[in-house]
């Protein structure tokens, strides 16, 4: 079953992606998982877009959250290497962005992915006062990523706090 989202946003899909089921496609910790089904460069490996999230607790800051988020990948991707980060200290909404490179396994074959990692502090809009992190993963081959990195930042800067349903 697929994970709720702490605080509910909305977001628009860039065009030519399409929703999947985050179960079905070996994300089950993800509220929300897009897939792009025509790869821009032939490759056994389908770049993807995962949107999760969880409650921001205590007095952890975000950047002790997304390290504890590469540790984390680490135990299933030993190699995961952190290539850049960037850190954004917006008042209403601070963000960490980092590029991670790791091997995966492909139809039984290693594969190298990057990952494009964006992670937000969002207020929840029922207590203010807390935070919710909201995780927007973007995974692609290296020789893909230059195409489909576009598609993710357009998909990041639509990302709003919404009253609805996320997604």
């Amino acid at each position: 079953m697929s994970s709720a989202l702490p605080v509910p946003i909305a977001f628009e899909l860039p065009q030519n992606w399409r929703p999947a089921e985050p179960e079905q496609v070996g994300a089950p910790e993800a509220a929300y998982v897009a897939l792009r089904p025509e790869p821009v460069t032939v490759t056994d490996f389908v770049a993807n877009i995962t949107v999760a999230g969880e409650r921001l607790n205590g007095d952890r800051s975000l950047v002790e959250y997304v390290d504890e988020s590469l540790r984390r990948l680490r135990q299933t991707a030993p190699d995961a290497e952190l290539v850049k980060r960037t850190e954004t200290d917006a008042e209403q909404t601070p963000s960490v962005t980092q590029i991670v490179s790791l091997t995966t396994d492909v139809q039984g074959t290693p594969r190298r992915v990057l990952q494009v990692q964006v992670f937000l502090a969002v207020p929840d809009p029922q207590y203010p006062e807390q935070r919710a992190v909201i995780e927007l993963v973007l995974s692609a081959v290296p020789e893909e990523i230059d195409q489909v990195v576009g598609d993710f930042r357009a998909l990041v800067d639509s990302v709003t706090p919404h009253a609805g349903q996320a997604g």
